[in-house]
């Protein structure tokens, strides 16, 4: 009788304190900090830049058709070996509810920052001067590019997905939407991996 084993080579393997960090310094420069320099430069444009979510039901019906959308298709994509070798970035054997829930912790509040800067600060005000398409392009451009130390399948996948997050956040008039899609793709893909 054979035994099946499967043996992934190239994991990243990362120091969790140091990825942990890694992720609460991006939280605080691409939020807290980049929020305050965008205040002080453009203090008239605040109110305008998708912080408040305006239209409730609109914001729930577009979570809701993502997250029916993301959630399947990670949990796929999650199982591939192609992307366990770069998921969860954390290896550990044995997951403990306190390690799922720090690394779960720190995920969504680095995407908070992210999505802040991506979708807020950075496209609201692009609309205004480019209009929407251009908007998008540029956003979605400029989000491939960050993708690219992760490999082209990460670059390739971020276009559509950041398309689909730049329309959720214009037609909802909010941020918000991108980061519950975010949030729950990332979550989804490192639960599924692990």
């Amino acid at each position: 009788m054979r035994s099946l084993s499967i043996q992934v080579t190239a994991k990243p393997v990362y120091y969790k304190n140091l990825l942990f960090a890694h992720r609460l310094l991006g939280f605080l420069l691409f939020g807290p900090v980049a929020g305050y320099f965008a205040y002080e430069l453009l203090p008239d444009h605040w109110d305008q830049w998708g912080l408040v979510i305006s239209q409730p039901q609109l914001t729930v019906t577009w979570a809701v058709g993502l997250l029916l959308i993301l959630i399947p298709a990670n949990a796929y994509i999650a199982r591939t070996t192609v992307n366990q070798a770069a998921y969860p970035q954390v290896r550990y054997q044995a997951w403990t509810p306190a390690l799922f829930g720090l690394n779960a912790l720190t995920w969504l509040l680095y995407l908070l920052g992210y999505e802040f800067l991506f979708r807020s600060l950075l496209f609201f005000p692009a609309i205004e001067v480019m209009g929407l398409w251009s908007a998008i392009g540029l956003n979605v451009g400029l989000y491939a590019i960050v993708h690219a130390p992760k490999g082209w399948r990460e670059v390739f996948g971020a276009v559509p997905f950041g398309v689909l997050l730049c329309l959720a956040s214009y037609e909802t008039g909010s941020f918000w939407i991108a980061f519950i899609a975010h949030g729950s793709q990332a979550l989804v893909n490192e639960f599924f991996s692990i």
